[in-house]
């Protein structure tokens, strides 16, 4: 199989990256963790890449198979936990270093704010962040989740909508509030 790198960079009002992510043989997973089945970027960047997308919600993928993650996190567990495990980490809702896991959150293991149109093939010379992180990952437990399923091209409903709002909007307030601390 030949694989192809991507370029990921944030979006309106995102925060961290750019990342560039190539699948490798035994590392091939693009794990979708966002409620909604596989979400469209998730699924995008598996047909440029040639890599696997995966509902992260109903399969359990073992972390060495992961080459990214999709979430969408307005500033809680999630948006850290995929970091600290030196996951590349693409999240849907622009939000930057927050949540109890904000130190892990880093700009070069990173990035928020994403659309479909910040994803773009990489340059030939541009280092794929799987390479490049491989010898800083740190060992970690068995990422576990339930039973595999696709549902690619479901519409958000209303409530994953309203949901995704008010999770941004907590996650700038929580991330006001930490700044009006330090």
């Amino acid at each position: 199989m030949t694989y192809k790198a991507v370029r990921i960079e944030k979006g309106a009002n995102g925060w961290g990256g750019p990342l560039v992510i190539k699948p490798q043989e035994g590392k091939d997973k693009i794990v979708s963790i966002t409620g909604g089945g596989i979400d469209n970027i998730a699924q995008k960047i598996a047909e440029m890449t040639g890599g696997t997308a995966v509902d992260g919600f109903k399969s359990s993928v073992p972390e060495e198979q992961i080459v990214c993650v999709v979430i969408d996190c307005g500033g809680t567990a999630r948006c850290g936990v995929y970091p600290k495990k030196r996951i590349p980490t693409i999240n849907l809702t622009p939000v930057g270093q927050t949540g109890p896991l904000a130190k892990y959150i880093t700009e070069d293991i990173y990035v928020s704010g994403v659309k479909e149109s910040n994803i773009k093939y990489a340059d030939e010379g541009e280092i794929p962040l799987s390479e490049e992180t491989e010898t800083k990952k740190e060992s970690s437990a068995h990422f576990s989740k339930k039973s595999s399923s696709n549902s690619n091209g479901k519409k958000m409903n209303f409530l994953e909508k309203l949901g995704r709002g008010v999770g941004g909007v907590v996650g700038l307030l929580y991330q006001a509030g930490r700044e009006t601390i330090d």
